[in-house]
């Protein structure tokens, strides 16, 4: 028994070399994280409303994960372990019990390996096999080595209920939980037993390591996910006083398990358990040290069904007994054991990056408005740091060997997605999984089956993007879906590809025989070692420092180049058109006779002239299109706004001549024109009224199919100064109905200086405009596709003292209307005509 200690020590902890340099990257870390979202955080990026807010949701997910790896990189600390003194060991011996289970179909021989390396453990201690098939063979291996068996009738509570029962046996001060496939060093209790002289710790957990990485792919990318969590992770966790169980190589302390009643019961009885300590007030100790080695899953199916196991576990944890435990846990356990189990929320993070995409490209709708360049700009540094920040974390892994950027463990967690997700939703509905140990495989086939899902997702990534239509290729939205979208089925094809280990097999053969590719090895080994060498260089403190000086001073210099590009932008007062800006701006319906007389008492000048030009079919000419006449009305600030009246009730223009291509040549010319005025040029389509109320061929399908065609011949033109002015119709709740769509509209216009039927009397001209407004507000509400287009509206005149006044006021109450013309001159009434050929 261990002698009474004159004082009671406590464990002490330093900090790792190297974490001086780690807090200086991950500062930076966070600066360029803030300035990232600074710039994102604006309403003008919201495009369609439910993919952006899905998508935001993604990366948001992906930052909070980043950020709660940086506090325990800032974290990093080893235990002192008090052995230092020689007198301590001398009086404070623990008796402990090592204890490993067994479970019927798995190998016998790593039962005997284990067995035998237990055994050999230097420190005094007793070995236990808690045999839940109390098989014969087991039975004659223990009475040969020396090991106690222990077998019971009643099977509850899976591995839990297992060691629980051995417990009942069992007598030491300390016991060591050990998996089958876990092969324990000589030293482990010498390096472990010195840290119970501090009654307060629980436990002490070492680092789970594994020894047949090199058995297929699928074992090499499991271990990978492993390296970081047993690193820098559960060493930042030391520090936070939240180092968990795992559920194997745990020595728990037998007073601190018999206060809860015992090993916790559940798919993930080790974190149940950690949980469970640490709400009764019990410290943890991490020892990073690999005192052991075990089999880590092989094959795809065994992986999956491990996950799956984990996943429904670690959130019925969370979901129901967290909840009851929050009170009795520090501020750090809380947030702890609050984000932990959401690693496997990447299942659901996973999905919406595979739907969304696609979804984007299949409807011409996009998550974010944004400047590509802007992107690029604030996230491109943000994802340069976060490497640095990784790669030099590396240099707290437990084996030189696990360096590296662990693509194969990345293809694997991607490809993991519905495994995670199904885990998931069977926590909410409570569905329960068996306890089933993870299998050890010896033959690995080709594993389609359980790829399936992936398959199908890949297919379906690629599908779409097989849908494409030659004009989605130009716009630079649909390009970055695209990419997304090739990015993900190149993901999930690799992670299929990792467990095709027949194929793999075959291509190892091929390789030896075939000279080309015995010359590519060699040039992926040379690749190979020189990225080695460039990983190796960030894990010195020195050059990871430089690099984030490196990484900040290129964001700066490109945040610089934006700004001077942003005020190059501004220098041109009409670039507020190409997406309103974002201010309010005003306009005037210009009149050939009365239109400078209007604004005479208005200090400031209009930012928007509305000029009609009326379009009639002539059998005679072809009048040119009157660009020194638009030119000579406008100022160096101003942006036209140009209608289209086309027709007459007379000479009648019909919008299915019009899709034929009756204008075609017009527009060419209109086009050329209007590119000489080196301004943003707003376009709109209309058609006459008293021919719109005639004519039985002006249907929403027609104009549709017209409006679509006008836009697509002239962006053949690139018309990069073009943009498309769509009319709602006079009824608010037919806009859907003539709606062309997103891709087709760069404005909306609605004309608010008409009053509605039965409409009541306003108090002034301002009310009045709001009260239609509203109507059509609520319809643009209920078509997304209008979503995040500016507005300009057409108001009744307001008195020129009060305009500024009131456009302010409309302003701030509709932030979309971004251009307000008023006044009693009818709009659209054409000023000037033009004519056409038949």
């Amino acid at each position: 028994m261990a002698k009474p200690l004159a004082s009671v020590p406590q464990i002490q902890s330093r900090n790792a070399s190297g974490l001086r340099v780690m807090h200086f990257l991950v500062v930076t870390g966070m600066l360029l994280l803030i300035n990232f979202l600074w710039w994102f955080c604006d309403k003008q990026h919201i495009g369609y409303a439910p993919l952006f807010w899905l998508l935001t949701l993604s990366m948001g997910f992906k930052l909070l994960r980043m950020v709660h790896e940086w506090v325990h990189y800032c974290g990093v600390s080893e235990p002192v372990r008090p052995d230092a003194a020689p007198v301590v060991v001398k009086q404070h011996r623990f008796t402990v019990d090592v204890l490993t289970t067994a479970c019927p179909g798995e190998p016998l021989a790593m039962f005997e390996k284990t067995l035998r390396a237990m055994q050999a453990i230097t420190y005094p201690h007793t070995s236990y096999l808690c045999d839940e098939g109390d098989d014969p063979v087991l039975r004659r291996l223990c009475a040969e080595l020396g090991v106690v068996h222990v077998t019971r009738q009643v099977k509850v509570d899976a591995k839990a209920g297992n060691i629980n029962n051995a417990l009942r046996q069992a007598t030491g001060e300390l016991c060591v939980v050990l998996d089958p496939d876990h092969v324990p060093t000589p030293d482990f209790l010498d390096r472990v037993v010195p840290y119970f002289i501090d009654p307060k710790v629980g436990f002490t957990q070492v680092v789970q390591a594994y020894g047949n990485q090199a058995d297929s792919l699928i074992a090499q990318g499991a271990a990978e996910q492993t390296y970081h969590f047993y690193g820098p992770l559960m060493m930042g966790m030391n520090r936070f006083g939240t180092a968990l169980a795992i559920g194997a190589n745990c020595t728990f302390r037998r007073t601190a398990l018999d206060s809860i009643g015992g090993h916790a019961p559940g798919l993930t009885e080790d974190m149940h358990t950690a949980m469970r300590l640490h709400a009764h007030g019990w410290q943890s100790v991490y020892v990073p040290e690999v005192l052991s080695r075990g089999l880590v899953p092989s094959s795809l199916a065994s992986f999956y069904a491990q996950q799956l196991k984990w996943s429904r576990g670690a959130f019925d944890l969370l979901f129901r007994v967290y909840p009851r435990l929050f009170s009795r846990l520090t501020w750090s356990q809380k947030l702890h054991y609050a984000t932990l189990p959401l690693y496997f929320l990447a299942g659901v993070i996973t999905l919406i990056d595979l739907v969304v995409p696609g979804i984007a490209l299949l409807i011409g709708r996009f998550p974010w408005s944004i400047e590509m360049t802007g992107f690029a700009a604030h996230f491109l540094p943000l994802v340069a740091i976060a490497l640095v920040i990784r790669l030099y974390s590396q240099r707290w892994l437990r084996d030189p060997r696990e360096v590296g950027l662990h693509l194969v463990g990345g293809f694997l967690r991607a490809g993991t997605w519905w495994v995670y997700t199904v885990g998931f939703v069977y926590a909410i509905l409570g569905i329960k999984v068996p306890y089933i140990p993870t299998p050890k495989e010896s033959a690995l086939p080709n594993e389609w089956r359980v790829s399936a899902p992936n398959i199908a997702a890949g297919l379906l990534n690629l599908l779409v993007v097989l849908t494409l239509t030659h004009e989605d290729r130009h716009n630079v939205y649909s390009l970055a879906m695209t990419a997304f979208c090739l990015f993900n089925a190149a993901s999930i094809f690799a992670s299929v590809g990792l467990g095709l280990h027949r194929v793999h097999l075959s291509l190892a053969r091929l390789a030896t025989r075939v000279s080309e590719l015995q010359i590519a090895g060699r040039v992926l080994g040379l690749l190979q070692a020189a990225n080695d060498g460039a990983k190796a260089l960030l894990r010195r403190p020195a050059v990871a420092a430089t690099s984030a000086v490196m990484i900040m001073g290129l964001m700066l210099t490109g945040t610089l180049a934006l700004h001077w590009h942003a005020n190059q932008y501004v220098e041109s007062p009409t670039n507020w058109a190409l997406d309103g800006g974002p201010t309010l701006h005003t306009g005037i319906a210009l009149n050939l006779k009365a239109h400078s007389a209007a604004w005479q008492p208005v200090t400031t000048r209009p930012d928007v002239v509305a000029l009609a030009i009326s379009v009639s079919p002539s059998p005679d000419s072809v009048t040119s299109f009157p660009t020194d006449w638009v030119r000579s009305q406008l100022t160096n600030e101003q942006v036209p706004l140009l209608t289209f009246s086309l027709g007459t009730a007379t000479a009648p223009i019909t919008p299915g001549s019009v899709a034929l291509g009756q204008l075609d040549a017009y527009w060419d010319h209109c086009l050329q024109a209007l590119q000489s005025l080196q301004r943003p040029v707003l376009i709109r389509l209309a058609w006459d009224p008293a021919l719109r109320t005639q004519s039985p061929a002006i249907t929403s399908a027609a104009s549709i199919k017209a409006w679509r065609h006008v836009v697509e011949r002239c962006r053949r033109g690139k018309d990069s100064n073009i943009l498309w002015v769509w009319d709602a119709p006079a009824q608010p709740d037919s806009m859907r109905f003539y709606y062309p769509g997103e891709r087709y509209v760069d404005w909306v216009s609605i004309d608010c200086s008409k009053p509605f039927r039965n409409e009541r009397p306003a108090s002034d001209s301002l009310a009045a405009l709001q009260t239609r407004y509203e109507q059509f507000r609520a319809s643009i509400a209920q078509c997304e596709d209008l979503h995040g287009k500016p507005v300009l509206v057409v108001g009744p005149a307001i008195r020129p003292d009060r305009l500024g006044q009131q456009t302010q006021t409309l302003g701030k109450s509709y932030p979309e209307i971004k251009a307000a013309i008023f006044g009693t001159t009818p709009i659209f009434e054409p000023v000037l005509a033009t004519s056409i050929n038949n």
